[in-house]
């Protein structure tokens, strides 16, 4: 059995690695090759999306520091 906070560090770093890192690649890609069609609202989108990553990547190591059984 898998405690309750591993389970869901799991789930917090698959979402990461599978969904919000991929999705932020991806604009990336589009606003450097096609700078004039993505606009500057992309931008602004790129920035939260690469905002919400690190917060979700410091998130994982702040339950894991301070979880009583770690």
């Amino acid at each position: 059995m898998v405690d309750s906070t591993t389970c869901m560090m799991t789930n917090k770093a698959i979402e990461l690695a599978t969904e919000s890192i991929p999705a932020c690649v991806l604009q990336l890609y589009v606003w450097l090759f096609n700078p004039d069609e993505a606009g500057t609202y992309a931008l602004v989108s790129i920035r939260v999306c690469a905002l919400t990553t690190g917060f979700t990547s410091s998130l994982i190591a702040f339950d894991y520091d301070t979880d009583k059984v770690r």
